[in-house]
């Protein structure tokens, strides 16, 4: 699992055409493909960070998350953090002075590595912010290589599972979450909207860790910032949010389904609210066709293994 942001200040894709109408430059709609491009041509320039194939010649997948800035007046877009990885530390192993990381899935150590970009860019000297807030016109976007863990996924695990295994876990027994509680793993296909804990695999020690849809979802509730940023920048929302291995994975059907899945997961969940709140910002999801090398469906099924667990 790695996040890195320090060496991609300078990752950028060259401005796509626009038409001008009058004074006001008039943009064209943001393409996914454009985020994508900017975060997998980014993740090539660091094979150090690369999943490795284990002596008995198995290719290791992993899953790639970034994040990226786009100036909706000049097109520029940057991608300022990567993440990789899939794994998260069980509740067993979580140190009692909380000196390890607990959830090293790619859209967290993403999130965490462009936390850190911002702080940086505060101590002044940059392009992107200006008197303490991302200059005006300023656009944050996520991209995923794969459908994020959690309710977002619901319905692509069962289409990618025999029939039969998918009836099974669509009524596999569990209680109704109480209220503040979630339920755990990728079980009981059939109860969508429900808060889930990682890992999605039941054989997997238990962890305190919730699923990145959840997470992605309370993104766009509070800020991506943390309570600390939080104080010098306010809240940061990403405008959007761009997923891999879902066209030309699916069906068309199943595609339409997935995007239902993704849009209650990440976004409609989030309603109704008590009186007097709103979601600040709503997260738009797109999704992109363009391969990212080192996923699970770009590597044979019978000669594929997850990255490398955490050292514990």
């Amino acid at each position: 699992m790695h996040a890195f942001s320090g060496a991609l200040e300078q990752s950028r894709v060259e401005p796509s055409s626009f038409t001008t109408a009058g004074s006001a430059l008039c943009m064209t709609t943001m393409d996914p493909d454009r985020v994508a491009r900017a975060c997998i041509n980014e993740y090539t320039r660091h094979p150090e960070f690369w999943p490795t194939t284990r002596s008995n010649g198995l290719a290791q997948f992993t899953v790639l998350a970034g994040i990226v800035l786009y100036d909706r007046l000049s097109d520029q877009i940057e991608c300022v953090s990567l993440g990789t990885g899939s794994k998260c530390l069980p509740a067993t192993k979580l140190p009692k002075s909380g000196e390890a990381l607990h959830d090293s899935h790619a859209e967290v150590l993403a999130r965490r590595a462009a936390v850190g970009w911002v702080y940086r860019q505060l101590q002044g000297g940059s392009e992107w912010v200006v008197d303490g807030k991302l200059r005006e016109g300023v656009e944050l976007w996520m991209y995923v290589s794969t459908l994020p863990c959690g309710d977002a996924s619901t319905s692509a695990l069962a289409i990618n599972q025999p029939v039969e295994m998918a009836a099974l876990k669509t009524v596999s027994p569990m209680p109704q979450p109480k209220k503040g509680t979630t339920a755990r793993g990728r079980d009981n296909y059939n109860a969508l909207g429900w808060l889930r804990t990682k890992p999605a695999r039941a054989d997997a020690p238990p962890t305190s860790s919730h699923s990145c849809s959840d997470k992605i979802a309370l993104w766009s509730l509070v800020g991506f910032q943390g309570a600390l940023l939080y104080q010098l920048v306010g809240p940061l929302f990403f405008s959007g949010l761009v997923i891999g291995d879902v066209l030309g994975q699916f069906s068309d059907a199943d595609v339409e389904k997935i995007v239902g899945d993704c849009r209650r997961a990440l976004v409609e969940r989030l309603c109704p609210l008590p009186d007097g709140i709103q979601v600040p910002h709503e997260l738009r999801i797109l999704f992109t066709s363009i391969p990212f090398p080192h996923a699970r469906s770009q590597i044979p099924e019978s000669n594929a293994v997850s990255d490398p667990e955490c050292t514990f």
